[in-house]
């Protein structure tokens, strides 16, 4: 009769270790969502409409753990990000025009080439949702 030789592989799971593997901002979870967040804050980048780059450049991104979970946060920290993203006036959430406040007759402002433009109402800017596109474009890439 033939003799068997047999191999036993036994695995040992350490709480610790998987923990810190699965739930901490540098274990591997946490280190693809650090890729993976980077890579949404470059596309963002890339497609934020620039005038003066402020936008563009307050973009980043960061990995956040709260309540043993872990995830990728992407943010726009300028102060207009949320307009530009989200529309104003008519297109935004509100759907009414800028109008003039505080018993003001006009609202006076001037465009970027310097020129005075004074208006009553005005319709608002359309959204360019810039980081939901960002976003859509590198997830969609990928089998999660």
């Amino acid at each position: 009769m033939p003799q068997r030789v047999t191999a036993k592989v036994v695995m040992r799971w350490s709480d610790p270790a998987i923990r810190q593997m699965l739930g901490a901002p540098s274990g591997m979870v946490g280190q693809y969502l650090d890729r993976l967040g980077r890579e949404v804050a470059t596309s963002a980048r890339r497609r934020a409409p620039r005038r003066h780059g402020t936008l563009a450049g307050s973009i980043r991104s960061r990995v956040a753990g709260r309540g043993g979970s872990l995830q990728a946060v992407v943010e726009a920290t300028a102060p207009h990000a949320m307009w530009v993203h989200e529309g104003t006036g008519v297109f935004g959430r509100r759907g009414r025009a800028i109008t003039r406040e505080g018993g003001r007759k006009v609202m006076v402002w001037y465009s970027p080439g310097g020129e005075k433009i004074v208006a009553r109402k005005v319709k608002g800017m359309e959204p360019d949702p810039f980081m939901t596109e960002a976003m859509e474009a590198v997830i969609g890439r990928r089998s999660l």
